[in-house]
Formats: C-alpha cells, structure tokens, sequence
C-alpha cells in the first residue's frame, strides 16, 4: 500500500487537533484547589509524534531512481503509458485521499 505525503500530514493535523483539544478542555477545568503556576508537560504520544515528524522528514525520495528513468523516456519520446493505467491511479488516489477526510 502506498502512503502519500498527504496521508501522512492529514494523520499528523488529526492527531494534533485532538491533543491539542484535550490540553484546551483540561486548560479549562478548575485548578481544585491547587496553586497556580505554569507547567510544561510534554506528553509520551507527542515525543513519539515528534519522533516521526522528524523521521519522515528525513526519509529519502524512494523513488528517484523510476523518476529520473521516466524523464529519460520522455526526452527520448519513448514514454507511452497505457490509459488504462493513467485512470486505474487516478481512480485510486482519489479513493485512497477521500477515505482521509474529517
């Protein structure tokens, strides 16, 4: 299966909303009878989130290698795909970005 950048961030923004929700809604609850004072708490979910941005920001580009082979089809004039192929992904893609939205 194949995961787009766009898969990835829209987890990422989802996953952040909600944390940032529950920090809001615990934000807003009484102190109960405890001193004020500022407090920095980084969860364990956001150091592992953390860990991933980083991670798949440093990923390389897999698929250097297929994209350089292609350019060199199309300045030869040889790149022929099937349309078939062409609608197959579209139609994929489509589906696969749809099932990601709120």
């Amino acid at each position: 299966m194949k995961i787009s950048g766009e898969q990835v961030q829209k987890a990422l923004q989802s996953y952040l909303k909600e944390v940032q929700e529950k920090r809001a809604r615990e934000a807003q609850a009484p102190s109960q009878g405890r001193e004020s004072r500022d407090q920095v708490a980084i969860s364990r979910e956001a150091r592992v989130l953390s860990r991933w941005v980083a991670q798949v920001g440093q990923q390389p580009d897999l698929h250097e290698a297929r994209v350089k082979e292609l350019e060199e089809q199309v300045a030869r004039g040889e790149y022929r795909p099937s349309a078939e192929e062409i609608a197959r992904q579209i139609l994929r893609r489509s589906l696969v970005d749809g099932r990601q939205e709120p």
